[in-house]
């Protein structure tokens, strides 16, 4: 690449000798270097998107932030074992991102904030020449100095820049850059890359095979076209796109930077400290102290150095911990190492960095008491960075636990030591610490260098427990003979240690052991007649025991039914519970009730019969008949909506009615009628018509969607096979083997019966030389282009002029985007332009797809299981096209959608356009599941009616039609 450039800089020399189109010296030259900070460590940074395809090679470190590293695409990362940056095939260097290790992310947010500090000063130079050729750049040669334009530039033939090596120059564009196809940006004279700076508010375009010089300052999107290569750095607010492309990082400045490192300890000692220093052009080793020895200094000074990065490491001493590194760029106090980075881009940086270590010197002493003593073990854990311990203590005769430890050596800090509970005991005192929590068991020892000792004692005394036993039954109160009590035994532990406790109760001579119900867990001995179970209790423990048994049947006889729970608890020994009396009542047989007679049944028998399905303002007919009556009958009939009573005479059995309900609730019927022997009879009943009218249901398939790694990414680029892919899908056209008949559209190409189909139809086409460009971001005039078509709308013809400053009436482009505009299809800009060359975005295409289709999602629309919408992390609902982009990702049914006047017409058949409307009811569906609705892809019916309903299973298409 390299020997490339410098043969295409000596042919500009040459040119130059003939051509006599240098630009006149200015006066004054405004130019000065622009600063980039650590943004100059990057021969690409981005913060939205980096995304390649194709053979692209790249020289230098390339980054991210805040966008995370799935925002890079189609380089194949592969992380390093350190997480901290990752590397690619098609990256001489590193790959970074915001989402990696520390110290990346800070890394990274400087980069990026040094990226806008150096636009915002790049575009604050005063201009030396300003509107060059009115935005088109050609045939020229510039000398150095400040250039401004407010117009888009394009530059139409290779550009000469002509200098020295110090010379600088800057570019300021208020709007867009276009680099023409096969144009090159050429250094004459030892003119540097590095001295170079273009500063773009708006897209930038490199075209095909284009070379470009110097570093970019872009505010939005930087695009390089197949093959376009540059030296120099792409240094983009949003994305970077990359079309095998080949970049290297211009040269870096010489020697200037300055790193001091300092050492300082608490308090000064004689004790020599070792150091290492590696960096790109030093690598060196030496010892420095913080006393009065003259031998050594406590500074050390290394001067001349190149911009990069710089490690410094300290060797640990004996009797000293590393407290703290100041001054450096990121440091690590477990590795005892600082690292400084040195900025090129104007004079190298310098640093100064200070080591500050503290001298071990405290104690502390932790003693365990216990009363009585006894032989049990205590835990305890002590806890400071970087000392930590657990160990044990106990207060007995055995020798193989001691009731002390003692700790040395240690920092002026705090400490704190936790004991765990021990069974049987309870923590009663804290003796010693600078404070302490007996309910945490904790205690906290601060040492200084003033008191640098502390010895703290952990008191515990044997615990006891407090059983308690308490009796209920129910029903409670009098009973008679076989019923069935249901004893209780509520037992607890208010001690401060733990027991085992034996729980026993004697059943009562009036209750039958035969129709004892008991729990697994407990045990009956009948020649006892004793009910037995066993329970452990922790201090502050409660639990309840229960069992059933019925009175025995017997009668006449009242009886005091008595039972007591007793229980012996280890330790502390027996106990009862209260005593639970339930009286029986005698049984006292009474006399016979004679039977009862049922009633005769009623005289005349009402029936009425109501139509179904009972709809509502529809008038139905319903028929009231009567039956063990004698005719002629007298009948009066009241619907219950308000309207009059209606009444009337029959001799036959059943009469006919015509009624309508006007809405949908309940209703209250009711029919009086008399015979002709003075019986009479009524019948009540409720009615609530229901709503019969046909809904008209339709079905939105899905046909864009995200990325494999979860994102929607709606600022990046959509390419001609997606837009192609997209929209066959949409149109229900499926796939096809048929040949493309484009020379650069193979049939491996994913998207290759997609582009057919779409050429095809004659919504979609070619370049004149016979290339589809499928893999080539689609721009805005494309998509003007392409979307008439499948509206079906004609383009405007010869257009005298435009309706955008930035639109030529004479552009082959000019009928189409203002007939779009017009239709409603895509919008330009606040500034009254259209930007046509700029590519389109994802967030564009859904929404100009969604208007060409007349899908529109509105805020009106009620919205049903939206727990099946498709959510994007990069999409929030705040964003612009937030509901584009779920119309075009979540399947749904459209509930009294509004139907179209307008089609699109395909060779075979053609599609009705049904749009959500302002009221229609929305529907998200679940993938797998099978509906029934209207499929506007199937296509008018022969009589031009609208499609029938049908059974659709809910998937995300491929190929397939839905």
């Amino acid at each position: 690449m390299k020997k490339v450039l410098a043969t295409l800089v000596a042919l500009a020399l040459i040119m130059s000798m003939f051509t006599g189109v240098f630009a006149p010296m200015p006066a004054t030259r405004a130019a000065s270097v622009v600063n980039l900070g650590t943004a100059g460590n990057f021969v690409i940074l981005a913060k939205t998107a980096i995304t390649t395809t194709g053979a692209t090679s790249i020289s230098g470190d390339i980054g991210i932030s805040p966008a995370a590293a799935s925002s890079i695409a189609g380089f194949g990362l592969i992380m390093d074992s350190t997480n901290t940056f990752s590397t690619s095939s098609l990256v001489e260097g590193k790959v970074y991102a915001s989402n990696y290790a520390l110290p990346t992310p800070t890394k990274m947010s400087t980069a990026v904030s040094d990226m806008q500090a150096a636009y915002t000063a790049a575009a604050g130079q005063s201009a030396d020449f300003t509107e060059l050729g009115s935005g088109t750049v050609a045939n020229k040669t510039l000398v150095p100095g400040v250039y401004k334009w407010s117009t888009p530039v394009t530059i139409t033939t290779d550009l000469i820049l002509a200098g020295g090596p110090d010379d600088v120059w800057v570019f300021q564009m208020a709007q867009t850059l276009d680099l023409a196809a096969g144009m090159k940006i050429l250094l004459s004279g030892g003119a540097q890359a590095k001295n170079v700076f273009w500063q773009v508010a708006g897209t930038v375009n490199l075209l095909a095979g284009s070379h470009f010089e110097g570093i970019m300052l872009a505010q939005t999107n930087i695009a390089m076209r197949a093959g376009a290569t540059f030296n120099g750095r792409l240094l983009a607010q949003t994305a970077v796109t990359l079309i095998s492309t080949t970049g290297d990082a211009p040269a870096a400045p010489g020697l200037a930077g300055t790193i001091t490192i300092i050492k300082n300890t608490v308090p000064n000692g004689q004790q020599d400290f070792n150091f290492t220093i590696v960096g790109p052009s030093l690598n060196s080793s030496f010892a420095l102290d913080d006393d009065a020895d003259p031998t050594l200094p406590n500074w050390e000074l290394f001067g001349g150095l190149l911009a990069g990065t710089y490690i410094i490491s300290e060797q640990a001493v004996a009797g000293y911990s590393l407290i703290g590194i100041a001054g450096a760029t990121s440091f690590d106090l477990s590795t005892m190492t600082a690292t400084v980075t040195l900025v090129a881009g104007a004079p190298v940086s310098s640093a100064t960095v200070t080591f500050t270590n503290m001298q071990r010197s405290g104690t502390i002493r932790i003693t365990k008491d216990t009363v009585p003593d006894g032989p049990q073990d205590f835990s305890f854990t002590m806890t400071h960075d970087p000392y930590q311990t657990a160990f044990s203590l106990d207060d007995d005769a055995d020798g193989t636990l001691l009731n002390w430890v003692l700790f040395g050596g240690l920092l002026p800090d705090t400490y704190t030591i936790t004991e765990a509970p021990a069974v049987d005991y309870v923590l009663t005192g804290i003796a010693g610490a600078t404070s302490s929590d007996l309910g945490m068991r904790t205690a906290t020892v601060t040492l200084t260098l003033d008191t640098p000792s502390a010895a703290v004692t952990f008191t515990n005394t044997l615990g006891v427990p407090d059983i308690h036993l308490v009796k209920s039954v129910s029903p409670m109160g009098a009973v008679f003979p076989g019923t069935r009590l249901t004893y209780t035994l509520t037992y607890s532990n208010s001690g401060t240690a733990y027991a085992s406790a034996v729980i026993t109760d004697v059943l009562d001579g009036w209750l039958d052991e035969s129709s004892l119900i008991i729990d697994s867990w407990t045990v009956y001995d009948p020649s006892t007649r004793t009910v037995r179970c066993g329970v452990g209790m922790t201090p502050g423990y409660s639990g309840t025991w229960t069992f059933s048994v019925k009175v025995r049947a017997i009668q006449n006889v009242f009886l005091l039914i008595r039972n007591t729970g007793l229980f012996v608890a280890t330790p502390g020994g027996p106990g009862t519970s209260n005593t639970v009396v339930t009286p029986v009542l005698p049984i006292v047989p009474g006399p016979e009730e004679p039977p009862v007679i049922p009633p005769p049944p009623p005289s005349i028998a009402i029936t009425v019969t109501a139509p179904e399905p009972l709809c509502v303002e529809a008038y139905l007919p319903y028929q009231v008949c009567f039956t063990n009556g004698v005719p002629p009958y007298t009948y009066t009939v009241d619907f219950g909506d308000g309207t009059p009573i209606i009444t009337g005479t029959t001799s036959s059995s059943c009469v006919t009615l015509e009624h309508a309900y006007l809405a949908i609730k309940q209703y209250a019927f009711s029919v009086t009628v008399h015979d002709s022997k003075g019986m009479e009879s009524t019948s009540r009943q409720t009615f609530t018509p229901v709503d019969c009218t046909k809904k008209v249901v339709v079905y939105h398939h899905n046909f864009f969607i995200g990325y494999p790694n979860g994102t929607f990414q709606p600022d990046g680029n959509v390419t001609r096979a997606e837009v192609a892919a997209a929209m066959s899908r949409a149109l229900g056209l499926g796939w096809t083997t048929d040949p493309s008949g484009f020379s650069d559209l193979k049939a491996t190409h994913w998207a290759a019966g997609f582009i057919t189909l779409m050429t095809q139809e004659g919504f979609m086409q070619g370049d004149t030389g016979g290339t589809f460009r499928p893999d080539d971001p689609m721009t805005r005039a494309e998509a003007a282009a392409a979307f008439l078509r499948i509206a079906g709308m004609t383009p405007v013809l010869n257009p005298s002029s435009s309706s955008f400053k930035d639109v030529q009436p004479m552009s082959w482009a000019a009928g189409y985007i203002e007939a779009a505009r017009t239709a409603g299809l895509l919008a330009g800009y606040p500034d009254n332009t259209f930007r046509p060359a700029d590519l389109l975005s994802r967030a564009e295409f859904a929404t100009l797809a969604s208007n060409a289709l007349g899908r529109v999602l509105t805020t009106t629309n009620t919205r049903v299981n939206p727990q099946y919408e498709v959510k994007w992390p990069d999409v929030t609902p705040d964003f612009w096209a937030y509901n584009y982009i779920l119309e075009v990702s979540t399947p749904h049914t459209v509930t009294n959608p509004t139907r179209l006047t307008r089609t699109i017409t395909l060779t075979d058949r053609k599609i009705p356009l049904f749009s959500e409307g302002d009221n229609g009811i929305i529907t998200f569906l679940q993938l797998g599941t099978t509906i029934t609705a209207i499929v506007p892809v199937d296509g008018l019916q022969a009589d031009g009616s609208d499609p029938a309903p049908r059974q659709v299973k809910v998937r995300i298409l491929n190929h397939e039609r839905p």
